[in-house]
């Protein structure tokens, strides 16, 4: 499954608070270019940052995120654009309330 295709699946399944989320392409301050959706859940910060074309990362946190970094805080899983988006999505909503 292409990635976008995952992402969107992703955050319909996550459905985050008041149903928004927030696309991101940032070039940090070393030049690295990132593509990333941000989004919270019960207040809490939910990321998806893909590191390529295939693979990507989940991270939550108890605050929502801010600007984008170089350097990720917040719970890590790690995913492919091949994986399931629906369990992931599932996976992140046991780490927000885990957080609680």
């Amino acid at each position: 499954m292409e990635y976008k295709i995952w992402t969107r699946k992703f955050w319909m399944a996550l459905n985050p608070d008041a149903g928004n989320s927030t696309l991101r392409f940032a070039t940090l301050e070393n030049g690295k270019s990132i593509l990333e959706m941000v989004g919270t859940v019960d207040g809490r910060g939910v990321l998806l940052r893909w590191l390529n074309d295939e693979r990507g990362v989940v991270t939550v946190r108890s605050t929502p995120y801010d600007a984008p970094q170089e350097h990720l805080d917040g719970e890590e899983t790690h995913v492919t654009a091949h994986d399931d988006p629906a369990v992931f999505a599932a996976r992140a909503r046991e780490l927000v309330l885990a957080i609680a």
